[in-house]
């Protein structure tokens, strides 16, 4: 940070080449690295090459966008704590804008990965413990050739041997809690994007453990030491697959008012509080050395619990910390309603599925920006977090192209749907989310269209920083929605798709356009 602010002077001085140079050294082979503004690495050193691949690749292919959106939205360079994909190694990152050069700086390093004790250290311990291994074995030596010494010699020996073994624990312990010091102090609470600790915790468990975890909803942030939460939820998930039988579950991470709650559900029988218990007391290896389980979520001020839900599921939940970051702005202004309905109608023909309950369906949840699409799979209520979509650059009709294979012939969700049709031509069933917000009374007929608004009323943060997160929270939105609406009596795709076209009137009637045109 201050080291980078001070290359600013220098930078604006006209040295720019220099500032670059001076950004990328790196005495201890961290891999540093400049992007531009839309992430493509620019300069390089060779850490950063040997890491993420050479020039012109974008970092936002092997370190989630939402987490780079993150630190620059901070701006403060604090460390944080991110995946690399497809490996899903953990890497501690710094980000720091760089205005002067529209883009910004970064340095990544293996989680963990610090400063040794240094030679001099290793060297003077090795001559601390030369004295004491060497008078232990004289007095060994003398012991053993001379079996019948008398018994004054004999205590004199011993007495030797009790002093120097002491002296000789002491230096080890001395180092030890120097070396766990160290340890620990590579270690740090940083903000960590869920996505990036659920895919790490996934990858480790399917490759060791054999259990496949499927992550759902909408990813949040939280707060904590990284290494040490993964340690606790892969023995978790361990102790699960070998005390409950458990080969299949899936791990989301919510938000609260306070906290964050990872949960685990699983079909099958919740874990007993004794035996969830003795599972804390065992000892877990996150680098800093081996240490109960319940240690280190007593210093994230967790304490798990396990329950039976409803239809033969159970779960195992971790409330961690919430995350330290600024809050998000609200969005700048509502996106105009158009008068579609004649849009709307004609993506409202449920064809053989206008019986079927809106809950089971397959879904595709929506978002797009200026000029791309994201999307995410929702099965059976639930939002499928790893089965995304990303259109990326290139002509609309080439994305739109792509996204059909994803969605297949699943019904599509979208907020504002009719200013969406305006702009993309999808195919298919369409569902409008702000039309069943108003159905469902979540929302009047005249309130604005916002997806935050919508969002917090069915208590889902509205934390978007891209269009993926965008389309994340729509389908969470969605979930929430069909249980309202399900307690309305809207259970299947065909009142759902009536209810919403009256809605959507209603709402064009409150604003003055009763035709729809």
């Amino acid at each position: 940070g201050e080291m980078i602010e001070s290359l600013f002077s220098f930078f604006r001085r006209g040295h720019a080449e220099a500032c670059v140079e001076a950004l990328l050294a790196d005495p201890k082979d961290c891999a540093r690295l400049i992007c531009d503004a839309r992430h493509e690495i620019v300069r390089a050193n060779p850490a950063a090459r040997r890491l993420l691949g050479g020039l012109g690749r974008r970092l936002n292919e092997r370190v989630a966008e939402e987490t780079i959106t993150h630190a620059l939205e901070r701006g403060d360079g604090a460390p944080f704590v991110c995946v690399l994909h497809p490996s899903a190694a953990l890497l501690e990152g710094r980000i720091t804008p760089l205005p002067g050069l529209g883009g910004y700086a970064a340095a990544f390093a293996p989680v963990g990965q610090g400063p040794e004790a240094d030679e001099s250290d290793r060297l003077a311990f090795l001559r601390d413990l030369r004295g004491p291994v060497g008078s232990l074995r004289a007095a060994a030596e003398t012991v053993a050739a001379y079996p019948d010494m008398n018994p004054d010699e004999r205590r004199a020996f011993d007495r030797v041997l009790g002093q120097e073994a002491a002296a000789l624990s002491a230096r080890i312990e001395a180092m030890e809690a120097r070396l766990r010091e160290r340890a620990a102090a590579r270690h740090f609470a940083a903000d960590l994007y869920s996505l990036d600790l659920i895919n790490a915790l996934a990858h480790a468990v399917a490759q060791g453990d054999g259990v496949r975890l499927v992550p759902v909803g909408v990813p949040a942030w939280l707060h904590g030491d990284s290494p040490a939460l993964l340690a606790v939820l892969r023995h978790l998930v361990r102790r699960l697959a070998r005390v409950e039988h458990v080969r299949q579950a899936d791990i989301e991470a919510r938000a609260a008012a306070t906290h964050v709650a990872i949960r685990l559900s699983w079909k099958g029988e919740a874990v007993a509080a004794v035996r969830l218990n003795a599972w804390l007391d065992e000892p877990v290896d996150d680098d800093a050395g081996l240490r109960p389980a319940r240690d280190i979520l007593d210093r994230h001020g967790s304490e798990p619990w396990s329950r039976s839900g409803a239809d033969g599921w159970a779960e195992l939940v971790l409330p961690v910390p919430a995350p330290v970051r600024p809050p998000v702005p609200e969005e700048a202004e509502d996106r105009p309603e158009p008068p579609a309905m004649a849009l709307l109608a004609a993506h409202a023909d449920p064809g053989r599925r206008g019986d079927a309950d809106l809950s089971a369906l397959p879904v595709v949840a929506v978002a797009v920006g200026v000029a791309d699409v994201a999307a995410v799979r929702i099965v059976g209520g639930r939002v499928l977090t790893g089965e995304s979509f990303e259109g990326g650059e290139g002509p609309a009709a080439a994305v739109l192209a792509r996204f059909r294979v994803f969605a297949g012939d699943a019904v599509l969700v979208m907020h504002n749907a009719g200013f969406v049709l305006s702009h993309w031509a999808f195919d298919g069933v369409v569902l409008d989310s702000l039309a069943l917000a108003t159905a469902a009374g979540v929302i009047g007929v005249a309130d604005g269209a916002r997806p935050g608004t919508v969002a917090r009323r069915l208590g889902v943060e509205p934390m978007a920083r891209g269009t993926l997160d965008a389309a994340l929270i729509q389908a969470e939105m969605f979930v929430r929605l069909t249980g309202r609406l399900q307690d309305g009596g809207i259970v299947t795709l065909s009142r759902a798709l009536a209810a919403g076209l009256a809605a959507a009137d209603a709402r064009a009637r409150a604003r003055g356009k009763p035709d729809g045109r």
